[in-house]
């Protein structure tokens, strides 16, 4: 017997017979010419599927490839956009950590970032041009299959792609497959460019990232600009949790540290910067505070690789 003939075997109580591979579930009723049609949309589903993957693996080799490990030893600080990223002043040039910022992150005229990650049109077209011309190398993800109707309000113009600074990359929103090898599949996404960047921090072989500005709050950008969104960021603090499942599996010696947490207060260690204590002295009456300038720069691994 054949594995199609396999596959189509199977039968539920009311006869009909049920299919179920890499995700698409069909319940075929007993007529032929039906059963024919969905077997043409199972077909059409699967070679979309091999094609995908095909195309993710010869364009992630390029795009992630050489960067695979090329922070070992060093430290990270991710940056995203919420307020509290404006209590972070710039590391002091011997302690500097790699920087990767997200979206308007580069708007931030004092840090200067290594890496920028966007894959959202909605980010604007203003900030997509002062991105890609950002001096720094920029990580461009798109949806590839689409799956969702909104996906096409995100893609993100060709002609970005001409710059020379610019690494696509595919996000796999719709089904998530978490898994640490990016140069095979596409990257981890819940919902926000900051999962992306984290995972593409950790396959760099960070030994410690310091996450800054995601507040899982709508309460605006650290510029004082307001966000044009309807809907509620707040559950992001429970796709943090689900990444960490991610890293603490394939990860589990890389450090990851909040600072000036907000959504995400005690999921990782939590460190503060001195600026936002004292902007917020009620929120710390009589409670242990561990300073973010305290630690940065006490990483004491001597070899490092480097990108």
């Amino acid at each position: 017997m054949s594995l199609l003939q396999e596959i189509f075997s199977i039968k539920n109580k009311d006869n009909h017979k049920i299919v179920k591979i890499l995700g698409f579930k069909l319940k075929l009723k007993n007529q032929s010419k039906y059963i024919e049609q969905q077997f043409l949309e199972l077909k059409k589903y699967i070679s979309n599927e091999a094609f995908a993957a095909n195309f993710v693996k010869d364009l992630h080799h390029k795009t992630f490839l050489r960067f695979k490990n090329c922070n070992i030893g060093k430290d990270v600080m991710l940056v995203a956009c919420g307020p509290t990223m404006a209590y972070l002043s710039p590391p002091p040039p011997t302690s500097k950590p790699v920087m990767i910022g997200v979206n308007r992150a580069y708007r931030n005229s004092e840090l200067k970032l290594d890496y920028v990650f966007v894959q959202d049109k909605q980010v604007g077209l203003d900030n997509l041009d002062g991105i890609v011309k950002y001096p720094a190398e920029i990580f461009m993800g798109l949806y590839y299959l689409k799956p969702y109707a909104w996906m096409d309000k995100c893609i993100i113009p060709e002609k970005y792609r001409n710059y020379p600074n610019i690494h696509y990359y595919v996000s796999d929103y719709s089904r998530n497959l978490a898994y640490p090898d990016l140069e095979y599949f596409g990257l981890f996404d819940l919902g926000s460019i900051v999962f992306p960047a984290m995972q593409f921090a950790l396959y760099t072989g960070t030994k410690r990232i310091f996450i800054v500005g995601c507040d899982c709050s709508n309460a605006g950008y650290f510029d004082g600009t307001s966000q044009n969104i309807s809907y509620s960021l707040a559950p992001l603090a429970n796709k943090w949790k689900k990444f960490k499942e991610y890293q603490e599996l394939y990860y589990p010696d890389t450090e990851i540290i909040s600072v000036n947490p907000v959504g995400l207060k005690g999921l990782f260690k939590d460190v503060y910067t001195k600026s936002y204590v004292e902007a917020n002295p009620e929120l710390f009456k009589d409670k242990e505070i561990t300073f973010l300038e305290e630690i940065i720069g006490t990483n004491t691994l001597k070899e490092f690789s480097t990108c």
